[in-house]
Parts: structure tokens; sequence; C-alpha cells
């Protein structure tokens, strides 16, 4: 004979306790099918469950990488934004627009610190 005491929670927390005797020998059995059909129920349920699980978390590793995709492209914007700034200078500096065509017309004076430009399409003059 085995004794099982059974906590109650009341107004004064497990003060008072129920005990019950349970004696195993007069308790039938439970049936094969139901505890088959209590182990489906059960794989049913857990299955469903993570199912949905794999789908929710699925769904919000997308998101989370569909936002990292936009913020590196984002990323590759402003930096060619700033790669763009030719003054990169104090705050007070105004840009210079270098864009502006040339106003003078014809080829552009020769530089003295160097080769002359090559006239002809043959190899370029050797440097040292």
């Amino acid at each position: 004979v085995q004794r099982i005491v059974y906590p109650v929670a009341g107004p004064t927390q497990y003060k008072m306790q129920i005990s019950r005797v349970i004696e195993y020998d007069e308790v039938e059995p439970v049936k094969p099918a139901l505890t088959v059909a209590f182990i489906n129920n059960f794989v049913i349920n857990t299955t469903g469950f993570l199912n949905r699980f794999s789908v929710l978390c699925e769904d919000k590793l997308n998101n989370v990488n569909r936002m990292i995709h936009r913020l590196e492209i984002t990323m590759l914007l402003l930096e060619e934004k700033l790669n763009s700034i030719e003054n990169s200078g104090s705050p007070g500096d105004a840009p210079t627009n270098n864009s502006a065509p040339p106003t003078s017309s014809g080829p552009p004076p020769p530089t003295s610190n160097g080769p002359p430009p090559p006239t002809s399409n043959g190899p370029p003059p050797p440097t040292s």
C-alpha cells in the first residue's frame, strides 16, 4: 500500500493536506488502444505546433534578411554619395564645381614636367 499526499492550497497555503491511499492492485490497466490514441494525439499536436513555429521563425528570418539587404543597399548608396564629394575639407569651405566644360578652345598647353603626349596610336613612351 502506497500513501500519496496531495497538498491543497487555500487561504493559508499548504496548511491543510488530503491524504489518499491508492491500491494499484485494484485499479484496472489503461487499454492499449487508449494509450495509442493519447500518443497519436500528442504527436499530432506537437507536430502541428512545431510546423507553425517553423513557419513563424522562417517568416521572421526572411523579414530580417530583407531589412539587412535594404540596409546594405542604403549603405552602398551613402558610400557612393560620400565618395562623390570632391572637397571634404572644413565645413566653411565652399564646394568647387569642376564639372563645367573648359572655356578655352583647342588643346591644353604642354606641361614642362613630363614627356609630350603620344601623337600616334603606337605604344606609350617608356617611363623611367
